[in-house]
């Protein structure tokens, strides 16, 4: 059985049917994330009056996510999932939390699901654990 590292930003709690906590896995440090470039692109009129300022966001690299390790099976976000396939990078050791339980954040900073999920690119081929 491989090793689960959390890393994402938040505790993530796996709830049963009945919504009880089964398990819960703290977050490890630092969390995988993707790096976002940001450039102020002006104002725009959103109502009579009323103006917001407008950004332009680039996707930059994938940061803080390990290579591969035999044994070890890491939990990220979806963002950095979906860019990892997006890049054509092949990895079967991702996962992401699945089953979110949207009205069960009871203790701020924790992510309540019933399962992990693994994204399937287009060449992935399950991978028995």
């Amino acid at each position: 059985m491989p090793q689960f590292i959390n890393l994402t930003p938040h505790a993530i709690r796996f709830l049963n049917k009945d919504d009880a906590t089964i398990f819960e896995l703290p977050p490890a440090k630092p969390a995988a994330r993707i790096r976002f470039d940001r450039w102020n692109f002006g104002e725009r009129e959103v109502a009579p009056g009323v103006s917001v300022p407008i950004r332009i966001l680039k996707r930059g690299a994938i940061e803080n996510l390990p290579a591969p390790e035999t044994g070890k099976a890491y939990i990220v976000s979806r963002l950095v999932a979906e860019e990892v396939i997006n890049l054509g990078i092949k990895r079967t050791d991702l996962f992401v939390p699945g089953g979110l339980v949207r009205n069960y954040y009871e203790t701020p900073g924790h992510v309540p699901c019933r399962f992990l999920t693994q994204y399937a690119g287009a060449s992935f081929t399950p991978h028995s654990m």
